[in-house]
């Protein structure tokens, strides 16, 4: 896996992670604050910590993504959201599962056959 991120301006609300779970498991996090500036980037400092917290707990990508919404609420202004998509990523079992909240759908590229799946 390889990424690369490019704020628009010197400071945002981006955010992308990869957090590695054990030796064959990884969890991918892509992440955006509505708005710009420091006030998205300190929110989003915040989602980034909460995320690195919740990579401890229970894997079930739903009750995480509830939790993680709970926290970032409670951090919140009120006037910005955070939209995220969170993968996870089971390289012995050949599996992934993938929860998205307000964040736009993932493409699959499988190499083995060019195809892309939304």
């Amino acid at each position: 896996m390889a990424g690369m991120m490019q704020p628009a301006r010197g400071v945002g609300g981006d955010y992308y992670d990869y957090i590695p779970i054990n030796a064959h498991t990884i969890q991918m996090v892509i992440a955006d604050v509505s708005g710009k500036g420091v006030p998205a980037a300190l929110l989003m400092s915040a989602t980034a910590a909460a995320m690195r917290l919740e990579a401890n707990h229970e894997r079930n990508l739903l009750e995480m993504v509830g939790r993680l919404n709970t926290e970032i609420h409670s951090v919140s202004d009120g006037e910005r959201y955070v939209t995220l998509l969170l993968a996870e990523i089971d390289t012995q079992k050949g599996h992934s599962a993938m929860s998205t909240v307000g964040h736009n759908p993932a493409l699959l590229f499988r190499a083995e056959t060019a195809q892309l799946c939304a």
